[in-house]
């Protein structure tokens, strides 16, 4: 099994859609849309790319299949380690090791 970050893209924007809208959405925020379609993504890629001096975002990708998205932001001058869609990441590399 192959682990690796990589940068957000609209190249990749239908991985969010697809996860999101096929999730168990039981311990997700209410805040996240449903259907989740490629807009919401291109606005969540755009954001990415408007955050960048100020946290570092990054795809998770499981054997060249997005699992997910992980986040180190500056917040008041300490580092916090945001995980979303951890439950995707730990579902599909589950399956994967299977």
């Amino acid at each position: 099994m192959e682990i690796r970050l990589i940068e957000w893209s609209k190249d990749n924007r239908e991985s969010p859609v697809k996860i999101c809208n096929e999730v168990d959405r039981t311990y997700l925020s209410d805040g996240l849309p449903f259907p989740y379609n490629p807009e919401h993504a291109d606005v969540f890629i755009e954001n990415i790319s408007a955050r960048q001096d100020k946290s570092l975002i990054s795809a998770i990708s499981v054997d060249g299949e997005i699992a997910g998205s992980i986040s180190v932001e500056r917040k008041k001058r300490n580092l916090q380690l945001t995980q979303t869609w951890a439950t995707f990441c730990a579902l599909i590399c589950a399956k994967k090791a299977l």
